[in-house]
């Protein structure tokens, strides 16, 4: 999940962090939720290629 305004400025960087932290819970297991984190995005390999959004 992603928090507006706390995690992005628009729609299209709040939409990038949301799908950041889905694919983050999708592989951390079943029955996950995660809020965005700018650390854990930059730590992960699930978020290569997507960019760290905005904070």
């Amino acid at each position: 999940m992603a928090i507006f305004p706390d995690d992005a400025d628009g729609v299209q960087e709040l939409i990038r962090c949301a799908d950041a932290a889905m694919y983050a819970a999708k592989s951390a297991g079943r029955n996950i939720s995660m809020l965005y984190s700018e650390k854990e995005a930059a730590q992960s390999q699930d978020f290569n290629g997507l960019g760290v959004c905005p904070t």
